[in-house]
């Protein structure tokens, strides 16, 4: 998906003082995916760093977090397992991934908070965010949003055909 279609969660969240990179990304290789997201992070670490970069001494290194949506969302949490640094990941309606993210869910070392909806025909709460949820180690939270879609989790309602229910 376009990342101008999450518009709306950037804006909010950079009001509470968040700093937000949201690549757009090329290609659906996963673990590719989430060593971009660590990428984006390390990026920002370096700026923060950098006495000519306008970010000098901005960024709290001590603290990172992660999410995105559906695909990018099992990115996220692969990005989460690879660096322990990471503090938070809370994806929207988060696929499974290849590799596995079900398989690397214990490998989380930050809290975990999964977003689903309870009518997501693309990425099911039962095949989808439970074994993940149920993989992770403390910290966790799972999120069904009762009604909600796998589409709604955007700012346009283009898709909203792939995914009727919600």
């Amino acid at each position: 998906m376009q990342n101008s279609y999450y518009n709306s969660y950037f804006q909010h969240l950079a009001s509470h003082g968040f700093i937000v990179i949201a690549p757009q990304f090329p290609d659906t290789q996963h673990g590719e995916l989430a060593l971009d997201l660590l990428a984006c992070i390390d990026w920002l670490r370096q700026r923060n760093a950098d006495a000519q970069s306008p970010l000098y001494g901005a960024v709290d290194t001590a603290r990172a977090g992660v999410s995105g949506h559906s695909m990018g969302g099992g990115a996220s949490l692969l990005a989460a397992s690879y660096d322990n640094r990471i503090l938070a990941a809370a994806p929207m309606c988060p696929a499974e991934t290849t590799p596995s993210v079900v398989a690397r869910m214990a490998q989380i070392a930050g809290a975990v908070c999964l977003i689903a909806g309870s009518n997501d025909g693309i990425t099911p709460v039962a095949t989808q965010q439970q074994p993940m949820y149920n993989a992770a180690q403390a910290f966790k939270s799972l999120i069904v949003l009762q009604g909600g879609n796998h589409t709604r989790c955007m700012d346009t309602q283009l898709f909203d055909f792939t995914d009727p229910g919600g």
